[in-house]
């Protein structure tokens, strides 16, 4: 484990380890809390929380996540500390906070994406624009999955979204074609 320049067996007093790091728990904005919790946009980690902040970004997104531009695409994420400015149409009904997933397809064809391996109840859109392109809650279980056809440069935001008010946690997305 590698902090501040040195390596070391554990970490160092007041660091937490998070993927083969050490991290400051109390003031790290992509580990604010607990490992792999960030901070939404224009938030800042203070003492073990994440504070200040706003939803100010594009299609009323609190926070953004940029994807590779590739045809296949696996990430994990955690909504607990994300916002709520986006209510989707099949559902994530007001105190679902959401992250967007901004992606720009590398090439033409019929793309596939999925929340499957998430841990709670999902809500899965896609905004072409700031208009919802589709949405689904629930593909056969509490995960979400979506098809969408896609041109080469095209930029569309995958949001993944929670059910109902307090409904969030550990999330996983996939994209492929």
């Amino acid at each position: 484990l590698c902090a501040i320049g040195d390596c070391f067996d554990s970490c160092p007093g007041g660091l937490a380890q998070c993927g083969g790091s050490c991290v400051d728990l109390s003031s790290d904005e992509q580990n604010c809390g607990g490992c792999f919790i960030p901070c939404s946009f224009n938030q800042q980690c203070e003492n073990f929380s994440c504070v200040g902040g706003g939803c100010d970004l594009s299609c009323g997104l609190c926070q953004i996540v940029e994807l590779p531009s590739s045809t296949f695409v696996s990430i994990s994420g955690n909504t607990q500390n994300a916002g709520d400015g986006l209510t989707s149409s099949c559902a994530g009904g007001p105190g679902a906070p959401e992250i967007g997933h901004h992606f720009i397809a590398p090439v033409s064809g019929t793309y596939f994406v999925d929340t499957f391996g998430s841990s709670f109840d999902t809500v899965l859109s896609v905004l072409s624009g700031c208009g919802e392109f589709t949405c689904n809650d629930d593909a056969g279980t509490t995960e979400s999955q979506v098809t969408v056809d896609l041109v080469a440069g095209q930029e569309v935001f995958f949001v993944v979204d929670g059910f109902s008010e307090g409904t969030l946690g550990q999330y996983a997305l996939n994209v492929f074609t």
